[in-house]
């Protein structure tokens, strides 16, 4: 094209909006897929720390075993 200088704000307001729409659908695709991966990679040490946090919340404490002890309601 004669005149041509190649910017953008030549070219017709539909055009424009598309690209810009397509730039941003494209760079948000990637951000997503980077926290995803950043979610996946911390899933295993975050059900970890959730097994070990769930297990300390079974576990019955010092007070309460000699509670139950005193009571007699288990063997010392």
């Amino acid at each position: 094209m004669q005149g041509d200088s190649g910017e953008l704000r030549f070219l017709p307001r539909d055009v424009r909006l598309t690209l810009e729409i397509s730039v941003h659908e494209s760079r948000e695709r990637a951000l997503l897929a980077g926290e995803l991966s950043t979610l996946e990679a911390a899933g295993p040490r975050a059900h970890e720390e959730a097994e070990i946090t769930d297990a300390r919340l079974r576990r019955p404490t010092i007070e309460t075993r000699l509670a139950a002890m005193r009571a007699g309601l288990i063997d010392r």
